[in-house]
């Protein structure tokens, strides 16, 4: 069985839906779909659907670990911090970078950015 979720619908299905898989299946999508654009370098989509992703992330804090929304958190802004980077735009990178809770990854782009 596939799952067939209306373009037109796929950004308001979280203010619809509370059910939790739901959510992290939209937010899967948002980060997959930014990972490719990313990879296509086309930043602005990466920007759009990273953070769309963090806004589903954030939907989600009363219901997940937070270890989880740790780790869902440094991949948003890790991929957008390196859009921004990547589009000219190293002020917007270098707040995203300073959101990481891995600070290995953090100082890697800091460190990019300089």
């Amino acid at each position: 069985n596939n799952i067939t979720i209306p373009w037109n619908e796929l950004v308001f299905l979280v203010s619809k839906d509370k059910q939790l898989n739901n959510r992290l299946l939209q937010r899967s999508l948002y980060i997959n779909l930014s990972r490719c654009y990313l990879k296509k370098s086309l930043y602005g989509w990466t920007i759009k659907w990273c953070s769309l992703a963090i806004g589903v992330r954030l939907s989600l804090q009363d219901d997940l670990s937070k270890d989880i929304l740790q780790k869902y958190s440094d991949d948003e802004y890790y991929i957008r911090s390196k859009a921004f980077l990547l589009s000219s735009r190293p002020g917007y990178a270098i707040k995203d970078a300073n959101k990481l809770y891995d600070k290995k990854k953090s100082d890697s782009l800091i460190n990019e950015i300089n």
